[in-house]
């Protein structure tokens, strides 16, 4: 376990700066960031991007008490690696990113006027690749070089 050694309040701080970290770079207007930032209240997207979806801090507290603290610990050093080496890809391939928590609704348009929405209260650790033309997906954040060149070069 990569946690075995470590305190909780070591561990606090890990993911404190982890999530810290993953929000660096947020630039633009409020009301719609374009890098790494986060959306206004009406969470409508409307360009290509992908959105990076993080769990609350309800469905933490949820998550620390429905499992042991080493398989939590475990659960959220993966998801951070993998989510951070993702967007390091993203970021690489120029794709505009969103920070979400996992909470509400978010409205797709594509460029021909079609509309999707997608829930976020079920998702945690996720990331939406949206290209602008078609519906848009839940990347496998493992592979996401694939699903990237599969969904975003349509």
């Amino acid at each position: 376990m990569p946690f075995k050694n470590h305190t909780i309040n070591q561990i606090a701080f890990i993911f404190f700066v982890s999530t810290i970290l993953s929000f660096a770079g947020c630039t633009g207007p409020a009301s719609q960031k374009t890098k790494k930032g986060s959306l206004s209240s009406t969470k409508f997207i409307k360009y290509p991007c992908a959105v990076i979806v993080k769990p609350t801090d309800k469905q933490i507290d949820s998550m620390k008490k429905s499992v042991d603290s080493d398989a939590f610990y475990t659960a959220v050093d993966d998801n951070v690696f993998y989510t951070s080496t993702a967007s390091a890809f993203l970021d690489s391939m120029k794709v505009k990113q969103i920070n979400e928590k996992s909470k509400g609704v978010l409205t797709f348009k594509t460029k021909s006027g079609k509309i999707f929405k997608m829930t976020l209260d079920t998702m945690s650790w996720q990331i939406i690749l949206f290209n602008g033309v078609s519906k848009p997906i839940v990347a496998d954040m493992v592979n996401i070089q694939s699903d990237y060149k599969a969904y975003m070069k349509k």
